[in-house]
């Protein structure tokens, strides 16, 4: 089992320990995505409380996720095999034919 790095974050005021064996800036990259999305939504919905913002903000991000999902599935179900690819080096105005296996 992986090390796992103990990061304290804070959403929307409230205190919070995560275990995680990603990095302590990576957490706080999302910790500070969250805080922003839900700040977002409570500019711009003064009527709802804390409790609301945040389960509304939940929706919103996972909405978001699903559609991310959804769109690289198609990329993946749609890939176009390219038997060769053209290079034009520069340095030596030299123009290469190379098969795909040799370029991925």
């Amino acid at each position: 089992m992986p090390d796992l790095n103990n990061i304290e974050v804070v959403i929307s005021g409230q205190k919070f320990k995560v275990q995680s064996d990603e990095s302590k800036e990576y957490i706080k990259k999302i910790e500070e995505m969250i805080n922003k999305k839900i700040d977002n939504f409570k500019d711009s919905n003064k009527k709802f409380d804390n409790y609301s913002s945040l389960v509304f903000t939940s929706f919103l991000l996972a909405d978001k996720y699903l559609k991310l999902v959804d769109k690289l599935e198609e990329v993946e179900d749609n890939k176009v095999f390219i038997p060769h690819k053209l290079v034009i080096r520069e340095s030596t105005n030299q123009i290469n034919n190379i098969s795909s296996e040799e370029v991925i």
